[in-house]
């Protein structure tokens, strides 16, 4: 694999948008910022003169878009997983699968489903408040505090990358307060001006059961069908996803996610 070049990137957009439920935060970081962001790094890989294999590492995350799935192809991912540092990898499922069986005794693996987004219901939003770059470190302490999402990120990586996307127009972030505090958080973690993908949906456990997330959920819904912006989302667990299809949202892909134990 070799890094990509600034004439390699149209090509390369054009690859990702072929399936947006594995690569759409690639897709959206590669439009955004091409390849001057030093958070970010691109590679690709060719068989006959055609890219194959697409890389990408933003911050703490290993990407991998694939064309094919071979042996040849995790042959390659590996040497470059073996040689970037990273505290999570993301990619197809079927990909995922593969690496795990190389790597189990390293990552846990999850399988997550992407979902496009169009479907809420109407609850009452008055509560939902945009945040400001003042709200972040309390978002990243809450965040963090919770099980899922604490070996992903460290608190200033997190609010390093929350407030970059905010400064840039890339993302933005909807929060619920309650005694004095935030307790929800939803938000866009990139967007393009046709894309965005939603993330980091979390409702305090002292406040779960009041229906705070699903009307914050729904609130983003909501906004990006006013905005004319597809909404991906990614979720984990069938009994998630099967909510997702019953209510009419359509799933684009199997994903998988190894995080390093």
């Amino acid at each position: 694999m070799r890094l990509a070049l600034e004439n390699d990137i149209e090509d390369i957009l054009q690859i990702l948008k072929t399936n947006l439920g594995v690569s759409i935060y690639m897709y959206i970081n590669l439009k955004t910022y091409g390849l001057s962001n030093p958070n970010i790094q691109v590679w690709v890989h060719e068989d006959a003169d055609e890219i194959d294999i697409v890389a990408m590492r933003y911050y703490t995350a290993l990407r991998f878009f694939c064309v094919k799935n071979s042996i040849d192809t995790i042959e390659l991912i590996a040497e470059l997983i073996d040689s970037v540092e990273h505290k999570v990898i993301y990619t197809s499922y079927d990909v995922a699968q593969q690496l795990y069986e190389r790597y189990k005794d390293i990552y846990i693996l999850e399988e997550s489903v992407a979902v496009q987004l169009t479907k809420y219901r109407n609850f009452n939003f008055e509560s939902i408040e945009k945040a400001t770059e003042d709200d972040i470190d309390e978002i990243a302490t809450m965040i963090l505090d919770d099980d899922f999402y604490r070996g992903q990120y460290t608190h200033e990586g997190l609010v390093t990358e929350l407030l970059e996307r905010m400064r840039t127009g890339m993302g933005r972030n909807y929060i619920i307060r309650k005694d004095g505090k935030i307790v929800v958080h939803d938000g866009i973690m990139a967007q393009t001006d046709d894309v965005a993908v939603g993330g980091l949906l979390l409702c305090h456990r002292d406040y779960r059961k009041q229906f705070l997330g699903e009307t914050m959920e729904s609130f983003l819904i909501k906004t990006m069908n006013d905005e004319g912006i597809e909404l991906y989302a990614y979720h984990l667990g069938e009994k998630r996803w099967r909510s997702m299809e019953r209510a009419k949202n359509v799933i684009k892909a199997h994903c998988g996610r190894l995080i390093k134990k």
